[in-house]
């Protein structure tokens, strides 16, 4: 991926993210996401995209955790790990992609309405 893809990415990735925090967002936080996401000018598929294959496999288990992240995830650590782990990774429909696809739908169906 070129820096200029990255970097336009980064804060996509960072308010995505907010979605699998230890707390509920307000109206106020989903706008604001959503001017994030106007800006990027990803559309809402692509964005939706981004979060199940980059964001979610990173953040997603910190819903299930006890005493999971709620002030937010460190962004160096956040880019870090996907940058390392997720965007160059084959985007592949396997055996599990219906169960993470389910799964991932009902942990942010919420924000995504």
């Amino acid at each position: 991926m070129l820096t200029k893809e990255i970097e336009r990415r980064k804060p996509v990735w960072l308010a995505i993210s907010e979605f699998y925090l230890d707390t509920e967002l307000s109206n106020t936080d989903l706008i604001r996401i959503s001017e994030i996401f106007k800006k990027s000018g990803y559309s809402e598929i692509e964005i939706k995209e981004i979060d199940f294959y980059e964001v979610y496999p990173i953040v997603g288990s910190n819903l299930l955790s006890i005493a999971g992240v709620w002030e937010g995830f460190d962004e160096e650590w956040l880019f870090n790990e996907i940058l390392s782990k997720r965007v160059n990774k084959k985007r592949t429909k396997g055996i599990f992609y219906f169960f993470r696809k389910k799964w991932l739908g009902w942990m942010t169906k919420q924000y995504w309405s």
